[in-house]
C-alpha cells in the first residue's frame, strides 16, 4: 500500500495518515504544503473518469464527479492515472503535464 500512495505522489511531499472513511485505494497527491486523496474509476462508455477527492485531514469528500483529459474527447487510462494534485474546483494534476477536468454530462 506505501508502494501505491508514493506512486501517486507528485513531488517530495510526503503522505499523512489516511482519515477515516477515505477508500484504501485512494491515492494521496501533494506536496509540502497538504494535499489530496484522489480516486478515479475508469467508464470508457461515456468516456469519462468518475473522481472522488477527498481531504487529506478530515477526510471529507471535496469534490465528486465525471471528468476528462483537458483537450482530449477522452478518459485517461489507468497507466495515465499518476495523480500530481488536486484544487477540488474541477482540476486534478496527473504527472506528465495532462489534467483532467470537470465535464457535466447532460445524458449520464
Amino acid at each position: 500500500m506505501l508502494t501505491a500512495l508514493l506512486f501517486g505522489c507528485g513531488n517530495e511531499g510526503h503522505p499523512p495518515e489516511r482519515p477515516q472513511g477515505v477508500p484504501s485505494e485512494a491515492v494521496w497527491a501533494g506536496g509540502l504544503d497538504g494535499g489530496s486523496f484522489v480516486l478515479c474509476q475508469i467508464d470508457l462508455t461515456r468516456k469519462v473518469n468518475t473522481c472522488t477527492v477527498y481531504n487529506d485531514f478530515s477526510g471529507q469528500v471535496v469534490e465528486h464527479g465525471d471528468f476528462r483529459l483537458k483537450g482530449e474527447d477522452r478518459a485517461a487510462r489507468l497507466e495515465e492515472l499518476n495523480y500530481s494534485w488536486a484544487d477540488g474546483g474541477g482540476m486534478i494534476g496527473l504527472k506528465g503535464g495532462r489534467t483532467l477536468v470537470r465535464v457535466y454530462l447532460a445524458d449520464k
